[in-house]
């Protein structure tokens, strides 16, 4: 018996993405399943995590990171 893959639900190419509350385990499983998906992703999370951009899939795209905690009006503006 031969299994296939399921073909993608979604397809996010050429989209970019903000996701707040990154560095944490569920923005984190969020940030690989959009990128898997084909998105460009710009993270931000009050915690630096150095290690995030790493593990997600590329696929010529460029991912951004950025320290910033989005209940501050002033690290916004920033």
């Amino acid at each position: 018996m031969s299994h296939t893959l399921a073909p993608r639900p979604y397809d996010l190419t050429g989209r970019r993405i903000l996701l707040t509350g990154a560095a944490g385990g569920i923005g984190r499983s969020t940030a690989r399943l959009l990128a898997e998906l084909g998105a460009e992703l710009v993270l931000t999370d009050r915690a630096e995590a150095p290690d995030l951009i790493d593990g997600l899939e590329t696929g010529g795209r460029s991912h951004r990171f950025l320290t910033c905690d989005v209940t501050s009006r002033r690290e916004i503006d920033a």
